[in-house]
């Protein structure tokens, strides 16, 4: 509680607003829209002053280094479009995780948490 101030989550949600697409799911080896996952989603400036300082606050909360973190989102669910996600796994299959991942030419491995 209290990680954003009132300002910083305006400011996350007037920047997501701006470009909202339907969000896609990687779905045998390509990105594409799918029934089990309705909502919008909007890919955030990385040079964004105040979304910079947000992740400096995410490092230091979680130890963890953002390097090879994603991009940060802002996902829209409306409840009049249904909106939902629904369980799945990420970056797995039903028979195992998958680490085989690299980052700008860096092995990184699987995601460890989100935020």
């Amino acid at each position: 509680e209290g990680f954003l101030g009132p300002e910083e989550a305006e400011h996350l949600m007037r920047r997501g607003q701006l470009n909202l697409k339907a969000s896609v799911v990687f779905e045998n080896g390509e990105l594409t829209v799918m029934d089990y996952r309705k909502s919008r989603t909007a890919w955030l400036d990385p040079d964004d002053e105040v979304l910079a300082r947000i992740e400096r606050r995410i490092a230091l909360l979680t130890g963890l280094n953002l390097s090879s973190a994603e991009q940060m989102q802002v996902a829209y669910y409306a409840a009049g479009e249904l909106g939902r996600y629904e369980p799945h796994l990420d970056w797995g299959t039903a028979d195992g995780v998958n680490s085989d991942f690299s980052h700008e030419g860096v092995a990184s491995g699987p995601r460890v948490g989100r935020f």
